[in-house]
């Protein structure tokens, strides 16, 4: 193992900070995240609030790190995650790939945010 894998750290492609923002969220959904088949894609989540809890899901994907307001809660290798659960305020990442092309939607878990919009795609293709 590298010294860079032993920390923690492997290769990855940031996608861009996905907050529960109404601007970030139509743009994502008119003009979805790319990825391909196989990257490792870090994904950033800022629950903006200002009241609200949070918990960030993409259908049909699974995390294999996550990570939230300063502490690791998943790291690769130890097993999955379905959803980062945010308070208000809080922020963090979660890391995956992908194995097939397709579209990916992602969604608050408060399914009343879903619903008025708080959703998009991640778009991989090969």
């Amino acid at each position: 193992m590298s010294a860079a894998a032993a920390r923690g750290c492997w290769p990855t492609r940031d996608l861009p900070v996905l907050g529960w923002l109404l601007a970030t969220v139509l743009v994502t959904h008119t003009h979805p995240l790319r990825a391909r088949v196989g990257e490792r894609v870090r994904i950033w989540v800022l629950e903006a609030g200002p009241s609200r809890s949070t918990s960030f899901h993409v259908v049909g994907g699974q995390f294999d790190t996550t990570y939230a307001e300063g502490a690791w809660l998943l790291r690769r290798g130890d097993g999955g995650a379905q959803s980062l659960a945010l308070g208000a305020a809080q922020g963090g990442f979660v890391e995956m790939s992908f194995r097939e092309a397709g579209d990916y939607p992602f969604v608050s878990h408060v399914m009343v945010d879903a619903e008025r919009g708080a959703h998009g795609t991640i778009r991989v293709i090969r």
